[in-house]
């Protein structure tokens, strides 16, 4: 599932044309709210046709939009209790699907930052529209330069408008996607040419004034001169209307800069909707912000336009019909005594951006794709948890599929990619084959979870798990199937202490196999010669029944899921392994310190099983293995605790 986090009007209007094309693809994502400008977001979205929030996650400071910046501690705290009280109902929604979850933020607001944190809090990929955007200085804007900063540093997925902004996220992990301009683009679409400002009475010629960033609206000497400079050349016949928010409006009303209004030539004018504002703008001789989105819509919209900020992330304009002051007032003034020779005639054409965002969505598995055929029910599907190992997992997989060719059986592979970091997806998803599935979710949690995940995307009725290292060759497959087609075993283990093992294995290493083997049966009653092996083979209805009452998602899970199958009275077999490695005893102390760390953890697991008052899972029922996992299916498995 998609889920879309914002907390101010101008994060709402940008993210709308992509949440529009999004439902275009059959796909309704969640809507989750800060409420940091909660008085102003009912109106926009009214008028932009968005629905309500399915969460609010907090409603501004006392039912207000934030003022001051000692209200952003209040706020912060109200997110974080919200969210850890709806911790299990958010994460539902992200796994409501079958497919991983996303959580995509936009811009360089405080709500930026807390969605991204609440992406990986919940597990979840996190896209960031307009990423990459720098100032280069991280007082100036400020916070916002440091919020884009820290959000380059949490994000998955980062959709820059532009390729100038990508050497700018050099130190951020992840993928990089260039939209070539901002949402913005696609968000003009949406008003109509022929509205006109609701505005009463405006006057003919008039300049438009948005100034309402923190480090502007805190610097006392330059917010009074700066409106005292407008006023003065408001009233020498250059009319001004200026549109406020409740921030700016309570900084004006602070520095007692309301004198400086009337309504004749000084217009004062409440925060418009979107749909007014852009009417506004479009009307307007000139424009004077502070506001990097403005100034994109400025370069859209050919208007000439100052920007009254030290430095700007954006390049949209500049040279042309964009001046940045650098808080120089005698740049306002040259600015102002001849704004239309900032004008100009350009129009540019655009692919939208919102449709490039939807296109990697669609291809990274987050939207359907109409042009992959129905998938087929097969006789075998083969898991295979990875994390990283993008140089080799091409040649491994095409190594099995080439094993398994031969054997004639009708198979899929089901590659889990456990939060990699690399390239490991899409050098596996250059294998073109319909036989070969590949899911990514972005936090590594476990193989445990890797294998829940994988098995709710399998459509087959026996499911192998395979390590992707390789260290078994594919023919181990092959045999432990031969073994479960004769012997009609729930689950068969491959084993390196097999008699018909083919394996190269120190003696001291064969004694620690057993040693921990023994250790199993004692603790758990598994009596398999070896638990941890990386080949398995189990029937649908096996992990149908067991994966429920298996909690362990790293170490000890095919331990507990093995302990289950036994508590259960199930058949579980044993089948011989072929490896080419040789098997050498642990010998440096990071691998004892391992070996120690795992039978640490056997511990906990026997003392959390002893703990609970539960029998054994019921046997299984012949008619589970009828189940195939079809479109709308609720594949969402058990989501561990962060």
């Amino acid at each position: 599932m998609i889920a879309f986090v914002y907390g101010t009007t101008a994060e709402l209007i940008k993210i709308a044309p992509v949440y529009f094309r999004i439902v275009e693809h059959g796909v309704t994502p969640a809507l989750w709210c800060t409420g940091q400008q909660v008085d102003e977001l009912p109106e926009a979205t009214a008028r932009l046709g968005m629905p309500e929030p399915d969460q609010w996650l907090a409603r501004g400071v006392n039912g207000h939009s934030l003022r001051r910046s000692s209200e952003v501690p209040i706020w912060l705290n109200s997110v974080r209790r919200n969210v850890r009280r709806n911790r299990r109902q958010l994460t539902d929604v992200l796994w409501s699907d079958d497919r991983p979850p996303l959580v995509m933020v936009h811009g360089d607001t405080m709500t930026t930052v807390v969605g991204a944190l609440l992406g990986r809090f919940l597990g979840a990929t996190v896209a960031h529209i307009e990423a990459g955007m720098r100032s280069k200085s991280i007082l100036n804007p400020f916070p916002e330069e440091l919020d884009r900063r820290v959000a380059g540093h949490l994000s998955h997925v980062h959709f820059t408008p532009g390729l100038d902004k990508v050497p700018n996220l050099r130190r951020s992990r992840g993928i990089k996607v260039d939209t070539v301009v901002n949402t913005v683009f696609d968000s003009l679409r949406l008003v109509p040419d022929a509205a006109t400002p609701t505005i009463p009475d405006l006057p003919e010629g008039y300049g438009l004034v948005l100034l309402h960033r923190f480090e502007f609206l805190r610097n006392r000497g330059l917010l009074t001169a700066t409106y005292e400079l407008l006023a003065e050349q408001a009233a020498r016949g250059l009319p001004m209307v200026v549109v406020s928010d409740a921030q700016s409006s309570t900084a004006l009303e602070d520095a007692g800069l309301d004198r400086l209004f009337n309504h004749t030539n000084f217009i004062r004018a409440n925060k418009q909707a979107y749909f007014d504002f852009v009417p506004l703008v479009r009307g307007a001789r000139f424009v004077v912000t502070d506001s990097g989105g403005l100034q994109e819509e400025c370069a859209y919209l050919n208007r000439p336009c100052l920007v009254h900020r030290t430095t700007t992330e954006r390049f949209d304009g500049l040279g042309e019909n964009v001046l940045l002051s650098i808080h120089d007032l005698g740049v306002v003034t040259q600015f102002l005594a001849n704004p239309e020779k900032y004008h100009s005639d350009r129009m540019d054409s655009f692919a939208s951006p919102s449709d490039i965002i939807c296109e990697y969505l669609r291809r990274a598995g987050h939207l359907p794709d109409p042009g992959r055929p129905p998938r087929p029910r097969r006789k075998l599907s083969v898991i295979v948890p990875v994390r990283g190992g993008a140089e080799f997992i091409r040649s491994m997989l095409l190594t099995v599929m080439k094993e398994l060719d031969s054997t004639g059986i009708d198979y899929e592979i089901v590659v889990v990619s456990d939060g990699s970091r690399d390239q490991t997806v899409s050098e596996a998803r250059t294998i073109e084959s319909d036989r070969l599935f590949v899911l990514h979710y972005a936090e590594n949690a476990g193989r445990g979870f890797a294998v829940r995940y994988g098995f709710a995307h399998a459509s087959s009725d026996l499911i192998a798990v395979i390590s992707p290292d390789l260290a078994f060759l594919p023919d181990s497959l092959s045999r432990l199937i031969e073994i479960q087609a004769a012997t009609g075993a729930d689950i068969v283990n491959g084993s390196k202490l097999h008699p018909r093992s083919e394996i190269q294995m120190h003696p001291v290493r064969r004694w620690q196999t057993k040693v921990f083997s023994l250790l199993n049966a004692k603790m758990f009653g598994v009596t398999v010669s070896d638990p941890q092996n990386g080949v398995k083979l189990f029937r649908r209805d096996t992990l149908e029944l067991l994966l429920p009452h298996v909690s362990s998602n790293g170490f000890a899970f095919d331990v507990e899921l093995l302990a289950s199958a036994t508590a259960a009275h199930l058949q579980i077999e044993e089948g011989p392994v072929h490896a080419l490695q040789d098997f050498v005893p642990a010998r440096r102390l990071t691998d004892l310190a391992r070996i120690l760390v795992g039978v640490a953890r056997l511990v906990v697991l026997r003392i959390r099983l002893s703990s609970r008052d539960t029998g054994p899972p019921p046997a299984p029922s012949p008619e589970s293995l009828e189940h195939v996992p079809a479109d709308g299916d609720d594949l969402r498995p058990s989501v561990p605790d962060a």
